[in-house]
């Protein structure tokens, strides 16, 4: 085995789908370990999800991959999508990863510890790649001056058109 796809997309190329609940435990939790040296694909395309009372998942979308051996590889596209709740909307530890961000909201931290979540945490992955995009700042819609908006550890990053706010 060579790899595999994991792909969430509207059926309406350019159209969002909305996934809206207040469930505390709504996430996309992909979590993948010793996948060896294969090839992973994760792509979240026109999504919009809408968690607002996720405070338990680490992320509205958790994407946490480990190969285990090299050179495993996996790749993760978010474009034209919005994601809001969870403790951080979008939450990548460390791992043999590749982020790309594009089009897309990032916002509304829904956690309950204001000083430790992120709209976006992304910690010892390879690389981040965000592109005409917004982040708006943790718990957006209640706190404006609590939180980091992205917070990212990556060893290369890159960042094209963004903006980065509290409202």
């Amino acid at each position: 085995l060579d790899g595999t796809q994991y792909i969430f997309r509207s059926s309406l190329p350019g159209r969002r789908v909305t996934f809206r609940t207040r469930d505390e435990w709504a996430s996309i939790d992909l979590r993948l370990f010793d996948f060896g040296r294969q090839r992973v694909h994760f792509e979240l395309r026109d999504i919009e999800l809408d968690f607002p009372g996720a405070i338990q998942p680490m992320g509205a979308v958790h994407l946490e991959a480990f190969g285990g051996a090299r050179p495993g590889l996996f790749t993760a596209v978010i474009r034209r999508s919005k994601i809001f709740g969870g403790k951080n909307a979008l939450f990548v530890p460390g791992g043999q990863t590749m982020v790309y961000v594009e089009d897309s909201d990032i916002a509304g931290n829904v956690g309950t510890n204001v000083d430790q979540e992120h709209s976006t945490y992304i910690n010892g992955t390879l690389v981040s790649h965000f592109r005409n995009s917004v982040w708006r700042g943790q718990r957006a819609w209640a706190d404006q001056a609590s939180g980091h908006q992205l917070k990212d550890k990556t060893y290369l990053r890159i960042y094209e058109n963004l903006t980065i706010s509290n409202t």
